[in-house]
């Protein structure tokens, strides 16, 4: 079976490749996700409208800028910079590779590809992984679902490198701690202490995924070969890998501490915030408890709470169908207890996914941090496919393999209708600031009316526009209003001379201020129903 799971993984790259090409085509530009890698330049936030006081302001320490508002850390050499903190919890570093891409060739798309392709080598990455110590069956049933995940594909093609980074630090994680504890220590402790610094200085959140990883390991620790101990724990390699990959967040940290008395915004991107909310309550629409469902079973209705698609199912009683099979696998590898590094692997998994899931959703209910669990999820289905049909068949025959394609054709067939589905969702969407449509309405409304200088009050465009006009000079307040200035004075005189963009704000959030009336109506967009955008000049 290895000539024909190696021709699995080509179908399932080809699946993937398509997919992401195809998908999200009608989804605009991700401003906040942009500003990492595609703006060279920060976009313009004032903290304060009289006088205009940027976020920037008091934040320069020799080669070091310290801002509130993303980069909040970055390192400037002449023209040009590198961040090195995105906000306090996400490090610069895993936008650098379409950063560069994007700099080189002066293309968004060059740097969307670059997301595109780290996710191809991801799924292949995985079925490799299951090839060393899963089985070929699994490994090609694996690289399947991948490649017709939503989550997985979709969140490729739209956000940064973050969540790329996420996925294959735990996927590091688990083969260092696999090939130490059935290989002896093929990877030792420096491939382990790899994962776990870069999946930190991705994102502090990964915290969850590797207690998740740490528990799973101690709960099975007696689930391991007869062989030779693994080798020693290298803890100079253990504990300086991590430190050297948090270095840029922990560098964020002193500089913003070293700050003196200046206004602050108040964002989600600072610890503060985040901490609050997780104890408060406070949440985005998009981030309900329903996401848990829809990412084990429609990930669309996500959509529909953050821009207003269409309405879904909350479930997918195909995917459902194929994660019952999973647990079906799971039951009997745990009843008969193989001695085998696969079913080995199957328990860890059946325990270290389900805490990894709980454990992310505690931290943050969005959709795309829960990615974070997609590639193990993947795994443990695939494993748990595979020893259903070796109820079937024996290992490695013909027929194995198609029990097992068969028992994961139903998410494989939904997630591919999930994903053609999508552009046809969006086009519908009822906030049109995150639709391709939408945005390339407003640039057209702006030029049209001639607009050198722009004030805008909504976050959705922050770090759209600038890629959107170029040429205008936009001016963000949605920094002023998080703090609950709300002043119409003051956001005459900032857009004196200019322009003010009013949208409707796509849900309710501290930092949109949709304002009427504040200079002379010169320009309007209209889906039909409501005006969803007005553009005055203010004298």
């Amino acid at each position: 079976m290895k000539r024909g799971w190696s021709i699995g993984l080509l179908v399932a790259c080809l699946l993937y490749a398509i997919f992401a090409t195809r998908t999200a085509r009608e989804v605009g530009v991700v401003g906040e996700v942009d500003i990492g890698w595609a703006l060279e330049t920060p976009p313009q936030v004032l903290v304060g409208w009289a006088p205009p006081v940027e976020t920037q302001a008091g934040g320069a320490a020799g080669p070091l800028e310290a801002r509130q508002t993303r980069p909040l850390e970055s390192l400037v050499i002449g023209t040009r910079r590198l961040p090195l903190a995105v906000n306090a919890y996400t490090g610069g570093a895993p936008d650098w590779p379409a950063r560069a891409a994007r700099a080189l060739t002066g293309s968004r798309a060059a740097g969307v590809a670059v997301h595109v392709a780290l996710g191809g080598l991801l799924l292949v990455l995985a079925h490799r992984f299951l090839r060393f110590h899963g089985t070929p069956t699994s490994a090609g049933a694996a690289a399947l679902l991948l490649a017709t995940d939503w989550v997985f594909v979709f969140f490729k093609r739209v956000l940064g490198g973050t969540e790329i980074l996420l996925q294959a630090a735990g996927l590091l994680v688990i083969w260092a701690l696999w090939s130490r504890r059935w290989k002896g220590g093929r990877h030792g402790t420096i491939a382990l202490a790899l994962g776990v610094g870069l999946g930190l200085g991705a994102k502090v959140t990964f915290v969850g995924t590797l207690a998740a990883f740490a528990a799973a390991a101690v709960l099975t620790r007696w689930d391991r070969p007869k062989v030779r101990p693994p080798e020693r724990v290298n803890w100079a390699w253990l504990v300086g890998l991590p430190l050297l990959c948090v270095a840029p967040l922990a560098v964020s940290w002193l500089h913003h501490g070293a700050l003196g008395e200046v206004p602050r915004v108040v964002s989600h991107d600072t610890l503060d915030l985040q901490l609050a909310r997780l104890t408060s309550g406070a949440h985005l629409d998009r981030e309900s408890f329903a996401n848990l469902w829809r990412f084990l079973g429609n990930p669309l209705g996500w959509l529909r709470d953050a821009w207003g698609t269409p309405w879904v199912g909350a479930l997918s009683a195909p995917r459902l169908l194929t994660l019952a099979v999973a647990a079906a696998g799971v039951a009997l590898e745990w009843k008969s207890r193989t001695h085998s590094t696969s079913a080995a692997l199957l328990r860890f998994l059946s325990i270290a996914v389900p805490l990894q899931i709980g454990a992310l959703f505690l931290l943050n209910r969005d959709l795309h941090h829960l990615a974070q669990a997609t590639v193990p999820l993947a795994l443990l289905v695939a494993l748990g496919a595979d020893r259903v049909a070796g109820e079937l068949a024996n290992a490695r025959s013909v027929l194995r393999a198609v029990a097992t394609a068969a028992l994961i054709a139903p998410a494989v067939v939904a997630g591919a209708l999930e994903l053609e589905r999508t552009d046809s969702l969006v086009r519908a969407a009822q906030s049109h600031t995150f639709t391709a449509d939408g945005q390339a309405d407003l640039a057209a409304m702006l030029r049209a009316n001639g607009v050198k200088k722009l004030v805008v009050t909504d976050y959705e465009l922050y770090g759209a526009l600038e890629q959107l006009v170029p040429e205008i000079e936009v001016v963000h307040g949605w920094g002023a209003v998080s703090r609950k200035d709300r002043s119409k004075e003051g956001l005459r005189a900032a857009a004196a001379g200019g322009h003010y963009l009013s949208v409707a704000p796509s849900q309710p959030m501290i930092y949109n201020w949709q304002v009427h009336d504040v200079g002379v109506l010169v320009g309007s967009l209209s889906d039909g129903n409501t005006t969803w955008a007005e553009l005055y000049r203010v004298d």
